[in-house]
């Protein structure tokens, strides 16, 4: 539980940071992309290690031997469609518009990698909420 949330709060802090530093560039274009690239290079590896640790509570949390969920589906859709689906193709694109210095695309890109992170991370405390309440 505690790398959960440790990873978590890299996720969302390396997702914000990453967005605000987008800005930056717009203001100051000729700075060098790898700060950048370096800061998406941390949500990527974030977001494969909540992947890992999202993949085993859920197997935790849907009873291992038997493989059912016992929650709401929805949410499970939400958790991983926006959490870490939705959040890994966005986050691609921004390494790759970054890759080719379109910082203002990248901006908005991170933008949308931002909402898919926080609504992902909103899932997956409603999941472990729900399952201790439970």
């Amino acid at each position: 539980m505690v790398a959960d949330r440790v990873v978590s709060g890299v996720l969302l802090g390396g997702t914000l940071h990453s967005m605000l530093l987008g800005h930056y560039y717009l203001i100051a274009p000729a700075m060098t992309i790898s700060p950048l690239a370096r800061s998406l290079d941390l949500i990527v590896a974030a977001l494969a290690a909540r992947c890992v640790l999202g993949g085993v509570g859920t197997w935790v949390l849907s009873n291992g031997s038997t493989g059912t969920w016992a929650g709401d589906p929805a949410i499970l859709a939400m958790r991983w469609g926006m959490g870490f689906v939705g959040a890994g193709a966005s986050v691609v694109l921004a390494r790759r518009t970054a890759a080719i210095r379109s910082t203002q695309s990248t901006t908005g890109i991170l933008y949308i990698t931002t909402i898919f992170v926080l609504f992902g991370e909103l899932a997956s405390v409603a999941m472990t909420g729900l399952e201790a309440a439970g």
